[in-house]
């Protein structure tokens, strides 16, 4: 069973699909979901025309034409320049509702403590939700390939974990997440949301 490799153009991660598995779907475009866990885009992928082993007995294998899966995905990265990223804050019974813009490079966020002399994330949430630590995690604002941008989040060594989306496990140390509107962030018990508007 022959495989061949589709890049992912969201994060650049390469997937194994076998021909057998996309044979059915000779010259079609399918949607297709990236299994890397920390980004999970959903793209367009152009099928290849599949041809029969040869007379000679030799396989001919034709490359998947990745130009129309990364054309598609930097199109919409492009569309975001004009736009501004956000956090939106869910109001719950220890935190109210609260927006912040994020800043082109690191963006740091956690629990703001008040007190004189005390850490002061770039995104500091006024909260009384003590399972947020004052350095919980941090997106980067970063220009990509494509001449769009991409907003990765990290843990940053919190306490209790950063969560995304419906993951029940929270980000390892190295795990990076490549966020996309609408993308929920757990940190302890309140939730934040990510916007570009």
């Amino acid at each position: 069973m022959e495989k061949f490799q589709i890049k992912c153009g969201s994060c650049g991660k390469t997937m194994q699909v076998s021909t057998e598995v996309l044979a059915p779907y000779s010259g079609r475009t399918i949607r297709i979901t990236c299994q890397n866990p920390g980004c999970k885009a959903v793209q367009n992928l152009k099928v290849p025309v599949f041809k029969a082993a040869g007379a000679d007995g030799n396989k001919t294998i034709i490359e998947a034409n990745h130009t129309i899966l990364e054309t598609r995905i930097e199109n919409a990265q492009k569309n975001n320049l004009n736009k501004k990223a956000f956090l939106v804050v869910s109001k719950n019974q220890k935190t109210e509702s609260q927006l912040f813009a994020l800043k082109d490079g690191v963006n740091t966020i956690g629990r703001y403590a008040g007190s004189p002399g005390a850490y002061i994330p770039d995104i500091a949430i006024r909260t009384s939700d003590t399972y947020i630590s004052k350095k919980h995690c941090q997106i980067t604002v970063t220009d990509n390939k494509t001449g769009g941008r991409d907003f990765i989040l990290k843990d940053a060594g919190s306490a209790n974990g950063t969560f995304h989306n419906q993951a029940k496990k929270a980000l390892e140390k190295d795990d990076e997440i490549f966020l996309h509107p609408s993308d929920v962030i757990i940190l302890g018990d309140t939730q934040i949301i990510f916007e570009l508007k």
